[in-house]
């Protein structure tokens, strides 16, 4: 699992980097690329967290947690669309600026990096699953 969730973020910190070297006129092939990258990352990541999250409760904790985990993630996306929105909203003060609305969408992807790489870090402490096993074994 872990090996897995490391896997994913590694691609969606990949598809980040190439997000931040976007210029202007960059091919239209870089998004669906982009897409493609995080798409998948993100793939990799969403059902074997919830599976290690599920794994390292107890059978009678096991809603609990797969609710918290689900409402933990629904208030960080909630939270995340208003903090990236805000950041975009500094920079830009007229929409048919081209140069203002590359530089809010910058900044944005800048923002997704340094998001991305946090997770990465955090996803990197995780328990290997042998580790999770003996633990639950161990608890009861």
């Amino acid at each position: 699992m872990k090996t897995s969730i490391v896997f994913g973020s590694a691609l969606v910190v990949a598809g980040s980097v190439w997000l931040i070297a976007l210029q202007l006129n960059s091919p239209y092939v870089f998004w669906i690329g982009i897409l493609i990258l995080i798409g998948l990352g993100m793939g990799f990541v969403a059902t074997p967290s919830t599976v290690v999250v599920q794994s390292v409760v107890g059978w009678e904790q096991r809603g609990v947690a797969n609710a918290s985990s689900m409402l933990f993630r629904s208030l960080g996306q909630t939270v995340g669309i208003a903090v990236f929105g805000t950041i975009y909203n500094q920079h830009v003060t007229s929409l048919s600026s081209r140069s203002e609305l590359a530089a809010g969408l910058h900044a944005v992807f800048l923002l997704l990096f340094g998001i991305a790489v946090a997770n990465m870090l955090a996803v990197m402490l995780l328990p290997k699953r042998r580790n999770m096993m003996a633990q639950q074994q161990a608890g009861g």
